[in-house]
């Protein structure tokens, strides 16, 4: 019997599996949190606005002498790990900064994950 047959011995497409109830309630609850404020929504106080561009521009400009040393890293002798891990680390700082954007209509949400980014950072840091 070969591997592309059942056990009726037709061949065809594997029967399609329905999302689990779990994964419909977790899609649900991150598209609740993670998305662009509505004309239903209460508006964004703007000192909350403030704060969090504040957070992520200190951020960015962390990130920036971050890149600097990777880039002076490139040029160095420096090991093969290096720039894949650092690269990674940055990417994961910026995808959760853009979500502290994304759900600034939250409460503490977006401080939660300035936190989390700004725990990135710091890894990067002792990285590099």
């Amino acid at each position: 019997m070969s591997l592309e047959t059942n056990p009726t011995g037709t061949v065809g497409a594997p029967p399609a599996r329905a999302i689990p109830a779990q994964r419909r309630r977790l899609t649900a609850e991150i598209a609740k949190r993670f998305r662009m404020p509505g004309t239903a929504d209460p508006k964004v106080r703007l000192r909350r606005l403030a704060g969090v561009a504040v957070w992520a521009a200190i951020l960015g400009f962390g990130g920036l002498v971050v890149g600097f040393r990777v880039v002076i890293g490139l040029f160095t002798a420096s090991p093969s790990w290096y720039a894949p891990t650092i690269c990674g680390i940055g990417l994961v700082g910026i995808a959760v900064t853009v979500g502290a954007f994304a759900s600034v209509h939250r409460r503490k949400l977006p401080w939660l994950l300035l936190g989390l980014a700004t725990v990135t950072l710091i890894v990067a840091w002792k990285v590099g």
